[in-house]
């Protein structure tokens, strides 16, 4: 007779008392006493079968690499955070590397349910990343926004495409309903998959991000705002012009329908040109942002 036992290493659910005006540890700079990255983790089940002799057998599990790690290869800084698969041949089912942000120096939740407080209303998720994709995998990233209620209000969820060098992914907040942020969960993973017959992660893909912020926290989106922005020409084909009443420094950010940002800088003087020569056709979004301000406007190029 054998006894299947589960081997849980999880926690309870924590709520922050603390509230963050971006990501804690969003740069994986700071580490624990062992080495491993403060205010990031995960959990994983495991099965260990014990026969009636005493004698323990696990499932026997392929790694080539942790399922979350630091690295040295990174946008900024001395770390980065890198995730990666791994294979259980005993279940014969491929496992995904997954992380998720936390307040504590030590992760204690379960998935992606780790809440942290939030007082401002973010407009995306920001973050640099590289991915190595084995077998047509596709990572993901995903904010959730939560009320005092503990309902969700809000959310940027984005695939993340192959990417050999560090690109840049701005996803903007979806909102859900009107009610004002009290929380949030952030999560990223190296496999999703939307089809209709979905595959497993496959050994080999790796996912890393670094510098991970939330836009919006100092400068809060306004309609308002938005109509002081003007695009020109609008369809535009080598350049396009910004003009806006704000008489100061502003950054501004260009993002295709995937969410990737194609180029960035600043304007002075609320006037600015930016070269758009080598897009190509699409809808595009100017984000700008400045003065405590943030607006969206789209535009078209055409070839």
């Amino acid at each position: 007779m054998k006894k299947t036992l589960l081997s849980i290493f999880a926690g309870l659910l924590l709520i922050s008392q603390a509230s963050f005006a971006q990501v804690p540890n969003g740069d994986f700079e700071s580490t624990n006493y062992d080495g491993t990255i403060q205010g990031w983790g995960n959990v994983y089940l495991m099965s260990v079968v014990i026969d009636t002799g005493g004698v323990v057998y696990q499932d026997s599990i392929v790694f080539d690499g942790p399922f979350y790690a630091k690295t040295t290869d990174a946008h900024s800084g001395s770390y980065a955070m890198e995730m990666r698969n791994a294979m259980n041949y005993t279940s014969g089912m491929g496992m995904a590397g997954s992380v998720s942000a936390d307040t504590d120096s030590v992760y204690s939740a379960w998935g992606s349910l780790e809440l942290i407080e939030l007082t401002q209303q973010p407009t995306s998720l920001d973050f640099f990343y590289k991915y190595t994709s084995v077998n047509g995998d596709s990572g993901l990233a995903q904010l959730h926004l939560y009320n005092l209620m503990g309902d969700e209000i809000g959310n940027a969820i984005s695939v993340i495409l192959p990417s050999a060098n560090y690109a840049y992914m701005s996803v903007p907040v979806t909102l859900l309903t009107a009610d004002p942020v009290a929380y949030y969960s952030l999560n990223f993973s190296t496999k999703v998959s939307y089809a209709d017959y979905p595959t497993l992660p496959a050994l080999g893909s790796s996912l890393i991000i670094d510098d991970v912020t939330l836009g919006g926290i100092n400068g809060i989106k306004s309609p308002a705002f938005e109509n002081q922005i003007s695009l020109f020409p609008n369809p535009a084909h080598d350049q396009i012009s910004i003009r806006t009443d704000v008489n100061q420094e502003m950054q501004y950010r260009i993002f295709n329908q995937l969410n990737l940002v194609y180029t960035y800088g600043v304007i002075l003087g609320g006037v600015g040109t930016v070269s758009i020569g080598d897009l190509p056709s699409g809808v595009y979004t100017m984000e700008l942002s400045g003065a405590g301000k943030k607006g969206y406007k789209k535009f078209v190029v055409v070839r």
